[in-house]
This record gives structure tokens, C-alpha cells and sequence, in this order.
């Protein structure tokens, strides 16, 4: 499979947003960010009108999470407006989940009183 990681960088503010897909589904993915019913954080940079993407890299690779550690990478290494990473261990799941409840189950409690 042949793989992009790309990068969306807002013009306004230099927020910059990362993905990955295959090459082939590129422009299509572009799209979807564009599109209206997008929810993904792009959606900050893309309301503003003012954007350009960039393909950082083009890789060959066996499978999906090979790409996907490559975004991660650069999710982790650079400033950006990724709210999280595209593939996370059992363990990073395990350690979310964790946290999301101990908040969720706060403010029931806060709701309650």
C-alpha cells in the first residue's frame, strides 16, 4: 500500500492539523475534511477560509498501522490541533478510558448536589 502524511495548516493562525490515508484516496480525503458534516478538529482550520494542505511524506507500507504510526509521530512531535492520536495501544485505550471516567463520574457527582 502506498501511504500520504499529510498536513493542513490554517494561514490565519499556523495551526496545523496531521493525517495519514493511502495515496490513492488522497484527494477524497481532502474532501471530507472540507465537507460540511465534518466533525474532526480540522473543522477549526477549515471555517476559517484560509488553509492549504501539504503531503509531508509518501510511504510504502504493509499495512494501515505502520501509516498510522507515522502520523502519531508527528502528532507527538509537533504543535498541533490533533485532539488525539489516529492509532492507540490496548494500553493507551485502557489508560483513556480510565481518566474519561474518573471525570465523567465527577461531574455526575457535582450534577447531583
Amino acid at each position: 500500500m502506498r501511504g500520504v502524511v499529510y498536513a493542513l495548516l490554517c494561514n490565519n493562525t499556523q495551526e496545523v492539523y496531521f493525517g495519514s490515508c493511502r495515496e490513492d484516496i488522497f484527494n477524497e480525503r481532502c474532501l471530507k475534511h472540507i465537507h460540511s458534516s465534518n466533525k474532526c478538529s480540522s473543522k477549526q482550520i477549515i471555517d476559517r477560509d484560509n488553509y492549504d494542505f501539504f503531503i509531508l511524506e509518501f510511504l510504502e507500507t504493509d499495512n494501515k498501522r505502520e501509516l498510522c504510526n507515522i502520523e502519531n509521530y508527528y502528532i507527538s512531535n509537533y504543535e498541533c490541533i490533533n485532539k488525539r492520536k489516529s492509532f492507540r495501544t490496548y494500553q493507551e485505550k485502557l489508560k483513556y478510558n480510565r481518566e474519561y471516567h474518573k471525570i465523567w463520574y465527577k461531574k455526575q457527582k457535582e450534577n447531583k448536589t
